[in-house]
């Protein structure tokens, strides 16, 4: 048995961690919206909406928010890190504008 989170994973903890840690969603908002990184920031978003789409161990998606993007949550659990993961991708969508990928199925 393979105890390796999958690559996405790996790819939203390491998103989160670089651009929100230490970081608030304005000042992401306002990287995002100038263009700067795009494909980084293109990159997070697939892996954050990958992530939200498989079946996570439980507590994975609190660590992902609470952990990885050092942030406090009222609802901690799994369901209120999840609702806040989904917020962040529709955001990104809408800052990147054009430069959105195509939607997941």
């Amino acid at each position: 048995m393979n105890d390796r989170p999958p690559l996405r994973l790996n790819a939203a903890r390491r998103f989160l961690r670089l651009y929100l840690f230490d970081s608030d969603l304005a000042e992401l908002e306002r990287t995002v919206r100038a263009g700067k990184l795009a494909p980084a920031i293109v990159e997070g978003l697939l892996a954050l909406e990958d992530t939200l789409a498989a079946d996570a161990p439980e507590w994975t998606l609190l660590s992902l928010v609470e952990g990885d993007a050092n942030r406090s949550l009222d609802d901690a659990t799994d369901a209120g890190a999840r609702r806040f993961l989904k917020d962040l991708t529709r955001r990104l969508r809408e800052w990147l504008g054009d430069q959105a990928p195509p939607s997941p199925a």
